[in-house]
C-alpha cells in the first residue's frame, strides 16, 4: 500500500520553499481535522477503508483500532469544505504574492 503524506507535511515544505503558509488563520484544532481527514480519506481509497498501523501512527486518530473499517461521514465533509476553501485561497494568495 501506499504511504501516506501528511498534507501538515507538505503545507511545512511550502512554507520552507515559498513562505507560503496555507494554514493562515486556521487555529491548532482546524490543522489537526484537515490531517485527520486526509488520513481517513487516504485509507477509505487505497485500503478499503480499514484502519492500519501506519493510519494509526500517522493520523493521531485514538477512535479507532487496528483493521477496523472506518468511513468519511457528510458532517466531517461539511466541516471540511471551508477549511479546504481556506487553505486554497491562502495558497492561491501567496503564489499570487511571489510574482
Amino acid at each position: 500500500m501506499q504511504r501516506c503524506v501528511a498534507i501538515v507535511s507538505l503545507a511545512d515544505a511550502l512554507g520552507q520553499w515559498f513562505d507560503i503558509d496555507v494554514f493562515r488563520d486556521m487555529d491548532e484544532a482546524e490543522r489537526r481535522f484537515v490531517n485527520l481527514v486526509m488520513h481517513r480519506r487516504h485509507i477509505v481509497t487505497h485500503n478499503a477503508g480499514r484502519v492500519d498501523e501506519d493510519y494509526l501512527a500517522r493520523s493521531g486518530d485514538t477512535s479507532c483500532r487496528l483493521n477496523e473499517r472506518i468511513r468519511i461521514r457528510s458532517a466531517e465533509v461539511k466541516r471540511l469544505l471551508p477549511l479546504v476553501r481556506k487553505m486554497c485561497d491562502n495558497l492561491l494568495s501567496g503564489f499570487e504574492a511571489i510574482t
